[in-house]
């Protein structure tokens, strides 16, 4: 029995749903296969007493950058978003000890530097790129 497809894709999350994305738009045949009863991977959502609980992934990293394919996706399909601003407490531990004041701030200032390296790194790139 000869296989249908060229690419089998294991799982349906964000990332399998990008690539059959890509391949569907190539025309290349595939398989995608996902272990649990629905899709969508890590990003869930279900209601409890009328309320909507997010249970994995509930928002967008960087949206700001042209060419994110998340970003791409969300525009296509007109879903809803909206800007959030987070300020809440942060706690760190290390050997079950909160971390002096002074490490946290270094460890914010070099997330930052990161951050700010990574903006000018996806300049320089048409597509959304992990960076290790």
């Amino acid at each position: 029995m000869e296989a249908d497809w060229e690419v089998i894709i294991l799982g349906a999350g964000m990332a399998g749903i990008g690539a059959s994305s890509l391949l569907t738009k190539q025309k290349v045949p595939h398989l995608m296969l996902e272990s649990r009863d629905r899709v969508g991977g890590r990003i869930f959502s279900s209601q409890f007493d009328g309320v909507t609980i997010e249970e994995g992934a509930s928002f967008v990293h960087s949206p700001h950058f042209e060419g994110h394919l998340i970003n791409n996706f969300i525009k296509t399909t007109g879903i809803e978003t909206f800007l959030a601003k987070f300020h809440c407490e942060s706690y760190f531990y290390e050997n079950e000890h909160i971390l002096p004041q002074r490490h946290i701030n270094r460890a914010w200032t070099v997330y930052e530097q990161f951050e700010t390296y990574l903006k000018k790194e996806h300049q320089k790139r048409s597509m959304d790129a992990s960076v290790a």
